[in-house]
């Protein structure tokens, strides 16, 4: 549901969404004016434009 929902908004699949992560030029900084949870947001390069993901870690990632 919300990837259907995702994909409506944004015109973006989260599979290829999170191929930000592994771009090795990607910037990625906290959102400072996010509240009440812990959240980032990267900008690198998804071939050919570049793209910016905002995302909340979970607990599997943060735990590592």
């Amino acid at each position: 549901r919300k990837a259907s929902s995702n994909l409506r908004k944004h015109r973006i699949r989260f599979s290829d969404a999170e191929m930000v992560l592994f771009d090795p030029h990607a910037l990625t900084r906290e959102d400072s004016e996010a509240l009440g949870e812990q959240r980032f947001a990267s900008v690198g390069q998804i071939q050919p434009d570049g793209f910016l993901s905002s995302y909340i870690p979970t607990a599997e990632i943060t735990s590592a």
